[in-house]
């Protein structure tokens, strides 16, 4: 993984118009999730409370998908 001088990472962060790094992408990925928890010390990944937690950010990701998608129908409609 790439870092850069302030030590924070580039791997799949994407740049915002106003210039800002935007980590949502990269942070919605379960896969990614997990291994940064594996790689905490202390952390069990397959914990209940970890699994909850996990569980709850896909079903909000889940959510905020859909709600986009009916936003992008509306303002379709609006045309």
């Amino acid at each position: 993984m790439e870092t850069n001088a302030a030590g924070g990472s580039k791997a799949g962060a994407a740049k915002t118009g106003d210039g800002v790094e935007d980590y949502s992408e990269v942070m919605s990925d379960p896969t990614f999730l997990r291994s940064v928890l594996e790689n905490l010390p202390g952390v069990d990944p397959s914990s209940e409370t970890v699994q909850n937690a996990m569980g709850s950010l896909l079903q909000q990701q889940e959510g905020d998908k859909g709600k986009e998608k009916e936003k992008k129908k509306e303002e379709e409609k609006k045309k």
